[in-house]
C-alpha cells in the first residue's frame, strides 16, 4: 500500500509538470461504437460538471454491463493532463499521462504500458 501511494505521488508529480495537450471540446454526453457491420461493441456516457468540463466518463459492454470509467485531472488551461482508468469496481487499472507530445500509461503500481499509449491520443478533443 506504501509502495501504491508512492508510485500514485510519482505519477501525479510527473503529470503536474507535464505539458499536455489533451482536452474534451465537443458536448456529447453519450456515444455509442459500432463494428462494420453496425452491431454495438460499447457505449459510454460522459458525466459533465455546471461548465460542462467533463468529470468522469462511463464505458459500458454491448449488453449494458460496465467496463471501466475514465476521471480525467485537468490543467488551468483546460488541457487534460492525467486520466485514471478505474474498473467498475473501482480499482485502479491504469493512469494516463499527458505530455505536450506524448502519453505515457502506468499499471496500478507504476509500471510503464506502451500497449495502450496508442489508445490515447495527445490531441483529445474538448468535450
Amino acid at each position: 500500500m506504501k509502495m501504491r501511494l508512492i508510485v500514485m505521488l510519482l505519477i501525479s508529480a510527473v503529470a503536474a509538470t507535464s505539458l499536455a495537450s489533451g482536452e474534451y471540446k465537443q458536448t456529447e454526453r453519450e456515444f455509442t461504437k459500432y463494428d462494420i457491420d453496425g452491431n454495438v461493441l460499447l457505449t459510454g456516457t460522459y458525466t459533465r460538471d455546471a461548465a460542462g468540463k467533463v468529470i468522469r466518463y462511463d464505458v459500458f459492454e454491448a449488453d449494458g454491463s460496465p467496463k471501466y470509467s475514465e476521471i480525467p485531472y485537468y490543467r488551468n488551461d483546460g488541457k487534460i493532463i492525467r486520466a485514471d482508468v478505474l474498473s467498475p469496481d473501482g480499482t485502479l487499472l491504469r493512469v494516463a499521462v499527458f505530455f505536450e507530445s506524448t502519453v505515457k500509461v502506468f499499471d496500478s503500481k507504476g509500471n510503464e504500458l506502451p500497449e495502450y499509449e496508442s489508445g490515447y491520443s495527445v490531441s483529445n478533443v474538448k468535450r
